[in-house]
């Protein structure tokens, strides 16, 4: 299986759980990232949901927004983010990985189905990446 990128587990949003930070979402954005925030967060919006979270989350910038099921984790099998990470682009851009924004891009502009069984492997796999237990 390939390699999974994490993007956007910035350890503002998580500060209890550092095993899961993949950045600051204040350093992201000094400077914002240079990209049409409003496809990227599209396509933010469309991903393929791996772990649904019942709780509300709330802007840590500056308190514009709330996210409900907003740290749910999301996918398009080649990368992996947080349901509440395309508000953030939306109202701030953070800078996000170019090979991100370049396949948030590519047309159709949404992630791709995957077969049922891969996304049963994946679940599984990015479950137990981000240090959930499973049993």
């Amino acid at each position: 299986m390939s390699a999974l990128t994490y993007v956007g587990f910035f350890r503002e949003l998580t500060p209890h759980a550092p095993a899961f930070h993949r950045g600051s979402l204040r350093e992201a954005l000094s400077p914002p990232g240079d990209y049409p925030a409003d496809a990227v967060a599209g396509y933010l919006d469309a991903g393929l949901p791996v772990l649904d979270v019942m709780e509300l989350t709330y802007d840590v910038v500056d308190g514009a927004f709330q996210v409900p099921g907003g740290s749910s984790v999301v996918t398009d099998g080649q990368f992996v983010w947080r349901h509440d990470l395309a508000p953030y682009v939306r109202h701030y851009a953070p800078a996000l990985p170019e090979a991100f924004v370049a396949r948030a891009l590519t047309p159709p502009g949404v992630p791709a189905a995957l077969p049922r069984d891969e996304m049963i492997a994946l679940s599984g796999r990015i479950v137990a990446e981000l240090g959930f237990r499973t049993s």
